[in-house]
């Protein structure tokens, strides 16, 4: 029996590769090699194929998989067991000092791997009430988590499953009295320590085989050693192997996607450079924070990377359609909540049963959803809710929910993202049939429930779950963790994200069991980690993850977060800084070159002769919004007035944007106007309604704060006195012209009279900003508006009037007029006075633009051109005009563009 103990880096693994490669050259098939994870086994089966060696895959295995050939007629407590039992027990009976938070979401939970924590290191509930009382530990807190903890331990020998630890240790008792057929030799490598139940197996199988176990040097596994020395180990120290010291290399970044940019950088220059993909990792602390930033920097750089990650299942999208499909029907289909299951690529339906959704919200039943269509699969759910049945004939009525999932054809050509796709999908809806079949098996087998109950069972195993996706490619990057690296030789290796509490993190003391009260219990033997040995368990990990590179060794931080706030470095990063002979760099600014250079060309025009004709028929008449919306941009109003495009409704809460509050101001001004002795506030106030209740606004904070906004403009508008007294009003007034070959129609605000002179004023209501009112007079004068100009057009040669100013009316906030006049001086200002030439300028100059709008409409101009860039964050068609797109070449390595 022999034990390798050291420190990271020197050779531990080495060692039993090396023992292994040894045995497979005679021929020997009497061994075993196990290691803690499925990843970690599959890892070193392929180094050996590499190799050239054949061997069955059960030579090197987990140790699970090992023992599941000895544990017939044992059973594992399913992964949503524990959760579930410590959650019912809460519920109906909580303990006294739980009582005011047994109902938080993740208590339970917590719980459960305390309780957990305590079975591994195999300390049953009798064990720790005995020492609790002896190490005098009691206590309400102590108390309570006894008596949960017992509660579960009955539940589950009630259902005859065992927790890890017990499982572990009733393995090693039929080990010992049994025997090992065909492991003359066993290896265990890659545990960072042992727990007692696992050392139990390691002294049976000790018994009837050669044994050899690796540990490393660190404080964390010093309890494990002590015990291997006590049954007889013998020890083989090692140092850290003297092979060459990597190059070593710090590297600064402004932000994480910088960072993860430079990687992908990095990698790409070395492999143009000649290094496979496979000789590169990266590794992380985990992968919460980082992984999803390097697979979209991987995929834009065209980087083929594995990521040695379990998905949770519960955020794939096949289970997070199932889940809200299923949770919007027990909360009576809401519409709001189907929103998003419905507008999943899975559910099958295309964006137009999303626009027509959209329209109907809010809502609640399926009657109002029958007209979209496709509503069989949901009616046919529906019916469940009022039915009660068995947890196994609900687990399979379950399994019939697959008609709701229709994913889209795979799309040509088949690549192998595509093909990973695919099975994640498989694999995830494989999770699904496990999670309601686990449920089914939790919970009574006779008694008829309810499918509500049966699925909160079902929830829980499925938030418990998780999916792993075979990939089966060899020259790839590796992106592992930091656990997972420990078996591992890289010639290049990236550590990234080191921050204060990224790499490392920080453990707080426990709240049940402080760091006190696990060193008493270590010292009786029960070995429950404190929070001080779990700091320093970072300290090892760092220790681990900078020893697997031989060739280069990139560690790097961003200096900002993404709200741009100042990170701080991990104190790990700064001491390895103080090394001789590292450099540090920054990270050089890189984008991907494109896959599929676009040549630039100007904007194709309609070519086809009878679309042009049919584009002139269409638009014979023109608006003056609409003439603006083509001064603005060409592929606005095209999408806009030619293609009749509408974007998809808003939800409820945000369709009482700025423009419907302009509309329901505009309708108030009107209103009044018409009936100057009606209460402003009593007008809006109807006017306020209708509109919300045809645009299926709900009540809430929003709605009247908005409410109020508008009755404070109103009644400013209201106690104004900067217009004449005394013209005739008149609003709302529709016109229709023929100017040569342009036809103009619309509708103005409100023309004002002058009864003695027959002078008009033109006034154009804006729920505005002062600032933006004075914009629109500027662009009006640059020739980028013409509103204006054809208004005063309108009031003289449709009306009949003498146009004397054109004002518009900004009410928001605060009052602003803005305009030209020509011999009103009873206005402000603010409206410039003209000469007669000018004040007739704008007139001719809104008329020439609108003919030369009319002229390009006609020839059939359509690109995309915003004649003010600014405004194209609020066109609803930004996401599809692509103006903003240059194709260019980058260099993003050297050698690589």
């Amino acid at each position: 029996m022999l034990l390798i103990w050291g420190p990271p880096g020197s050779g531990k693994t080495h060692a039993v590769m090396g023992e292994v490669r040894r045995l497979l050259d005679a021929g020997a098939r009497d061994f075993r090699l196990l290691v803690p994870t499925a990843t970690m086994a599959e890892h070193l089966r392929n180094q050996l194929a590499r190799e050239g060696f054949a061997f069955p895959p059960e030579l090197v295995s987990t140790l699970t998989r090992f023992l599941a050939g000895y544990s017939k007629g044992l059973e594992q407590a399913p992964p949503a067991a524990l959760p579930l039992i410590v959650e019912t027990t809460l519920s109906r009976r909580a303990p006294a000092a739980f009582a005011k938070v047994a109902g938080f979401a993740g208590f339970s939970t917590y719980l459960s791997r305390l309780i957990e924590d305590f079975a591994s290191v195999g300390c049953g509930v009798e064990r720790l009430s005995g020492l609790v009382e002896r190490l005098g530990l009691a206590g309400p807190i102590v108390s309570g988590f006894i008596e949960i903890y017992r509660a579960a331990e009955a539940e589950l020998r009630k259902r005859g499953w065992l927790v890890r630890g017990e499982l572990l240790s009733c393995l090693a008792s039929r080990i010992q009295s049994g025997s090992v057929p065909g492991c003359a030799r066993v290896f265990f490598d890659g545990f960072l320590s042992m727990t007692d139940p696992e050392l139990e197996v390691v002294g049976a199988l000790a018994a009837h085989a050669e044994v050899t176990v690796t540990l490393p040097c660190w404080s964390g596994a010093d309890a494990a050693r002590e015990s291997l020395l006590k049954i007889g180990f013998r020890e083989e120290p090692l140092t850290v192997r003297r092979r060459a010291r990597p190059a070593e290399v710090i590297v600064e970044a402004r932000s994480q996607a910088e960072e993860v940019d430079e990687i992908a950088r990095r990698i790409l220059a070395e492999h143009s450079a000649g290094r496979p993909w496979r000789e590169m990792g990266v590794i992380l602390r985990g992968p919460e924070t980082y992984a999803p930033a390097l697979r979209s920097s991987f995929e834009q750089f065209g980087v083929p990377a594995r990521f040695y990650f379990a998905q949770p299942a519960a955020e794939h999208e096949v289970i997070r359609f199932l889940t809200g499909v299923i949770e919007a029907a027990l909360g009576g289909w809401d519409h709001e909540a189907l929103l998003g299951p419905l507008s999943m690529a899975v559910s099958g339906r295309d964006g137009r049963f999303e626009f027509h959704l959209r329209e109907r919200l809010p809502g609640r039943g399926l009657a109002a959803l029958r007209p979209l269509g496709q509503m069989d699969a949901l009616e046919h759910l529906d019916a469940w809710l009022g039915e009660r049945r068995t947890p196994a004939e609900w687990a399979r009525r379950a399994v019939s929910l697959r008609s709701l999932v229709r994913p889209a054809a795979p799309a040509e050509p088949f690549t192998h993202e595509t093909a990973l796709l695919a099975r994640s999908a498989a694999a995830a809806w494989d999770a699904f049939e496990a999670a309601v079949g686990e449920a089914a098996q939790w919970m009574d087998a006779e008694t008829a429930v309810p499918f509500a109950d049966f699925w909160h069972s079902a929830a829980a195993a499925l938030r418990m779950a998780s999916l792993r996706v075979a990939d089966g490619r060899r020259d790839v990057v590796h992106v592992i963790d930091v656990y997972e690296a420990r078996q591992w030789e890289l010639p290049v290796a990236f550590v990234c994200g080191l921050l204060e509490k990224e790499f490392p993190r920080y453990h707080s003391q426990d709240a049940v069991f402080d760091d006190d009260a696990r060193r008493l219990l270590a010292g009786a033997g029960v070995r429950v980690r404190t929070s001080e040995e779990r700091q320093q368990e970072e300290r090892f990990l760092f220790d681990i993850a900078t020893s697997r590179s031989t060739s280069a060794l990139v560690l790097s931080a961003p200096r900002s977060n993404d709200k741009g706030d100042e990170n701080l470095r991990s104190f790990f990063l700064d001491e390895f800084a103080r090394r001789p002979g590292i450099k540090t760099e920054p990270a050089r600014p890189a984008r991907p070159a494109a896959r599929n250079p676009a040549r630039l060309v100007a904007p194709a025009p309609i070519l086809d002769d009878e679309l042009r004709a049919w584009t002139a028929r269409k638009h014979s008449t023109l608006a003056p919004t609409s003439i603006e919306s083509f001064l603005q941009c060409p592929f606005q109003f095209f999408a806009r007035r030619t293609l009749e495009v509408e974007p998809a409704p808003g939800r409820p809460e945000e369709r009482l944007d700025i423009p419907l509050q302009g509309r329901i101001l505009h309708e108030a001004l009107a209103e009044l106007a018409r009936n100057p002795r009606e209460a402003p506030l009593t007008v809006l106030a109807r006017v306020f309604e209708e509109y919300c209740a045809e645009g299926r606004i709900p009540q809430g904070y929003r709605r009247e704060a908005v409410r109020l906004e508008l009755e404070r403009n109103l009644l400013l508008f209201a106690g104004q006195s900067a217009l004449p007294k005394g013209w005739k009003t008149e609003v709302e007034q529709p016109f229709e012209m023929e100017l040569g070959d342009l036809g103009i129609h619309g509708r103005i605000d409100r023309i004002d009279i002058d009864p003695e002179t027959g002078r008009a004023m033109v006034i154009d209501y804006k729920y505005s900003s002062p600032q933006t009112v004075r914009n629109n007079v500027k662009a009006h004068e640059e020739g980028r508006l013409a509103q204006g100009g054809i208004y005063l057009l309108a009031a003289e040669k449709f009306f009949g009037l003498q146009p004397a100013a054109m004002v518009y009316f900004g009410i928001k906030t605060e009052l602003a007029l803005q305009g030209w006049r020509c011999g009103v001086p009873e206005l402000p200002a603010t409206v410039t006075d003209c000469a007669p030439d000018v004040f007739r300028g704008v007139i001719d100059q809104a008329l020439a633009r609108s003919r030369d709008a009319a002229a390009r409409i006609r020839a059939g101009e359509i690109g995309a051109a915003p004649a003010d860039p600014d405004k194209c964050q609020y066109c609803e068609f930004r996401d599809c005009c692509r103006v903003e797109s240059v194709p260019a070449r980058v260099r993003v390595a050297e050698g690589v563009e």
